[in-house]
């Protein structure tokens, strides 16, 4: 019953109001995924939005990068370092947000695509004195699934486009199931209807929210019959398939809750996009991130908020940007799961 992903996905943008495709942070195949998609001429006519998980802070930038008639590397630059206090360096995302700058260069102003940024928080650009750094605290408590389906419902229901959107969001975020903590997926559900929206789960391992690692998913019976289909990429919806029924065991705990239910109980559809022997550590921005100035950025936020530690047990004045490029470059083509080789 399986289909090409972008196929399948252009598919449930048209039948579903919002599409949540759960992704693996850092994962090129994903990304590279969702670069076809956008690139698709019939997308444009399909979807209106593309909402990412991130810091809403970030939003009247990501406006001006998205309107701007040249391309401004750096101001995207500038975005992603400022989403966190060492940055966000997650390449395929930088390449993608660029490759939906292209498509729009191409669109008439009716046909352009958003992007939003509903994750709650400020950008570390505008964090620039302590009560700046308390009030970015104080944001650091709230429940980050709930503020981001108060968001983009308001956008949603606000917006005139009668076009579909796209969400791109952790896969924890994208599960349906409330097992004690509701999630993105859950609560959007209850916002709209289960049938306007459509959640869907990459592939990836059982493990936990903190990046530990202890097993395939269902012990690797999924892998086995991905292998069987010639570990070819395809998409597929869940329900009433042998997969849907099986226990969702992809992550061990979702914000200190086991998940619990099957997978088609918390997912719409599954993509498999290649095997778990083949994928690598991460996808990184590195020397384009990592200048002496971001580095003199990060040790300013360090020293604002009193993290005397930026990586690791790392003293503050042997973070260099010789040392973070030559960390980052030692590890990118490191296997991401080495156990399952």
């Amino acid at each position: 019953q399986g289909r090409e992903p972008e196929e399948f996905l252009l598919e449930a943008l048209k039948q579903h109001r919002i599409v949540l495709y759960g992704e693996h942070h850092f994962y090129k195949p994903s990304w590279d995924l969702m670069k076809r998609l956008i690139r698709r001429p019939e997308f444009p006519e399909t979807a209106g939005t593309v909402f990412l998980e991130m810091k809403t802070g970030n939003q009247d930038r990501i406006n001006q990068f998205m309107n701007g008639e040249k391309l401004d590397r750096q101001l995207l630059l500038d975005i992603l370092g400022g989403d966190y206090q060492y940055g966000w360096n997650d390449k395929g995302m930088y390449e993608f947000l660029i490759a939906l700058w292209e498509v729009n260069q191409k669109l008439s102003p009716a046909k352009k695509i958003r992007v939003i940024f509903p994750d709650f928080g400020l950008s570390w650009l505008d964090i620039q004195t302590e009560d700046d750094v308390k009030r970015w605290e104080r944001y650091t408590f709230q429940d980050r699934d709930t503020c981001m389906a108060d968001m983009t419902e308001k956008i949603i229901r606000e917006n005139q486009d009668s076009r579909g959107h796209l969400f791109i969001v952790g896969g924890n975020h994208a599960c349906k199931h409330a097992n004690g903590v509701p999630s993105l997926g859950n609560l959007l559900k209850q916002k709209f209807s289960d049938e306007e929206v459509y959640t869907v789960k990459l592939h990836t391992v059982w493990g936990d929210n903190s990046g530990n690692v202890f097993g395939k998913v269902r012990k690797g019976l999924f892998d086995f019959v991905f292998r069987m289909n010639g570990n070819k990429p395809v998409a597929f919806a869940l329900a009433d398939s042998p997969f849907g029924r099986e226990p969702c065991d992809f992550e061990l705990e979702y914000q200190g809750v086991p998940i619990a239910g099957t997978f088609e109980e918390n997912f719409d559809a599954y993509v498999f996009l290649q095997p778990l022997e083949m994928d690598k550590v991460g996808y990184f921005l590195v020397e384009e991130m990592y200048t002496d100035s971001f580095v003199d950025e990060i040790k300013r936020r360090c020293k604002l908020s009193g993290d005397k530690y930026p990586y690791r047990g790392l003293r503050l004045e042997d973070f260099t940007k010789e040392w973070r490029i030559n960390q980052l470059n030692g590890i990118k083509d490191e296997k991401r799961y080495p156990m399952f080789e």
